[in-house]
């Protein structure tokens, strides 16, 4: 369905656009191109809002928010930390520590998995080893790196966002995670939700905490609410959001299952198509 085509379907000045951030504003190369950077500061300079819906921590999009106009509370670690950049007021949901003591200690025995987890001002890996040196934890482009032992963190900070990666593509390992995720959503079915982020991430929130959530919490944070919400997304952990905002958008990169949530879909990440979009918007605004 193109944009275009259906005005009403359109943010107008004075909606709000929440934006996940990858695969739908950074691609693999986890760079913010400059064609979408001027697209979204003539957006908001137009009178929309903007701001960031992502299962990413603040240390992870903190650079970002140097090259972006944010008008809304940041939503972080899949809605359980909303940030306003402004004010730096934050609103914070944790998981109870005695489930982080119990349930990461077991994704930590699966071979081909590694853990993190994300503190309001932290994203770090978890092992038992000393020191760790694969590619993906050292990579300092995507995440600052600090190693923890998991009952001091958990016992000493808040724990808002525990998460797996699968390093191994075996069908064993992935069997293996399967089963434990069954087991951690049978036992802890009140006390965490569970989502992929991708095809590779597994991430574990305190329960009732998604995207929507943390708009819900972004919006009573304003002086004054924005008219109406609009948010793109493209996996799993952005399905709340949209299907529940007033227009929900899917990237054509988008798993199967956020198309059909969403009311259209735009172009793929890797075409710019947020650029696209927010180009399209102001054109229409302007028109209509």
């Amino acid at each position: 369905m193109s944009t275009l085509s259906r005005p009403v379907l359109s943010p107008v000045p004075g909606d709000v656009l929440y934006c996940d951030v990858d695969g739908t504003l950074v691609s693999d190369d986890n760079r913010l191109s400059s064609i979408t950077s001027a697209e979204i500061h003539r957006f908001v300079e137009a009178g929309f809002g903007f701001s960031l819906a992502t299962g990413r921590s603040y240390k992870s999009v903190e650079r970002f928010l140097q090259e972006l106009p944010i008008t809304a509370p940041l939503v972080l670690c899949n809605g359980a930390y909303i940030y306003d950049p402004v004010s730096h007021s934050h609103v914070s949901t944790p998981i109870e520590s005695q489930f982080v003591n119990a349930i990461v200690p077991v994704l930590l025995g699966i071979p081909g998995v590694w853990v993190y987890m994300d503190t309001s001002d932290r994203h770090m890996w978890v092992s038992h080893r000393e020191s760790l040196t694969e590619p993906f934890v050292t990579d300092e482009n995507l995440h600052p790196r600090v190693f923890s032992n998991i009952y001091d963190l958990s016992n000493r900070s808040q724990v808002l966002k525990i998460g797996v990666k699968i390093t191994c593509d075996s069908e064993s390992t992935k069997r293996q995670l399967q089963r434990v995720i069954g087991i951690i959503t049978a036992h802890f079915a009140r006390e965490l939700h569970v989502c992929f982020s991708s095809d590779n991430y597994v991430e574990l929130m305190a329960a009732g905490v998604s995207k929507w959530f943390g708009i819900q919490v972004s919006q009573s944070m304003k002086v004054r609410r924005d008219n109406r919400i609009f948010t793109i997304g493209d996996h799993f952990n952005d399905i709340e959001m949209i299907s529940e905002a007033d227009v929900g958008i899917a990237m054509a990169n988008a798993v199967e299952e956020i198309k059909q949530a969403a009311m259209y879909s735009i172009g793929h990440v890797k075409n710019h198509a947020v650029a696209a979009f927010l180009k399209d918007c102001q054109q229409l605004s302007v028109s209509v």
